[in-house]
């Protein structure tokens, strides 16, 4: 069994008893913390955190969910006006446990293979949340197809366990490598794609930022 990050544990601790939202459910509390330390960068308030944790029953593996234009958080397709240079899209699967499990790699490959095939309006076995997210990221890029704006997606698993673990797992790596490909070949242009396994130490040290 894979030790504990006993400084982490104390960290979320501590962030779970001065929460403003009473984060009493531990799972929830993590990945409000680890959202909150991998987006600092784009200065989000509360609401605007919670507005992409979106993962409950049908997430096919995503709990966090969000999109930017040049810095700007976007929930409603309204907000979309104007010439943008780049849309940035986080997408996130918390796992407040020390096991890396390889199947999380698995679940985004069968979730982006949905996301990224426009024709799929259905989108059975997401729920409702999700579905409003997808559409929602579909219709910016439409949205915003003649802008020659470059898209990159982000997209993270987090978890408590020790990144050194998994740096050499071919297995892990190359199943990302074709979950990557599945993203790059959808005919989107423009579109990159940023993978990372995010570990204890890592959410710890984004803590001290």
């Amino acid at each position: 069994m894979a030790s504990k990050n006993i400084i982490l544990e104390e960290i979320l601790k501590q962030y779970k008893e001065v929460a403003t939202d009473n984060l009493n459910d531990d799972d929830k509390n993590f990945e409000y913390f680890a959202a909150e330390q991998l987006l600092k960068d784009e200065n989000l308030d509360e609401d605007e955190i919670n507005s992409g944790l979106i993962g409950d029953s049908n997430d096919n593996g995503i709990d966090g969910f969000y999109i930017f234009l040049d810095g700007e958080l976007i929930n409603q397709i309204e907000q979309v006006e104007g010439k943008y240079k780049e849309m940035k899209v986080y997408f996130h699967q918390y796992k407040n446990k020390y096991k890396i499990e390889e199947d999380v790699v698995l679940k985004f490959n069968n979730a982006f293979d949905d996301i990224m095939n426009f024709e799929n309006s259905e989108l059975n076995g997401w729920n409702d949340d999700l579905k409003d997210k997808i559409i929602l990221l579909r219709n910016v890029i439409l949205k915003t197809a003649t802008y020659a704006i470059t898209i990159k997606f982000i997209i993270n698993h987090i978890s408590k366990a020790n990144s050194e673990d998994i740096k050499d797992n071919e297995s892990y790596w190359s199943k990302v490598d074709n979950l990557k490909n599945l993203i790059k070949n959808s005919g989107i242009s423009r579109l990159g794609v940023e993978y990372d396994f995010i570990g204890g130490e890592e959410l710890k040290n984004l803590s001290y930022r």
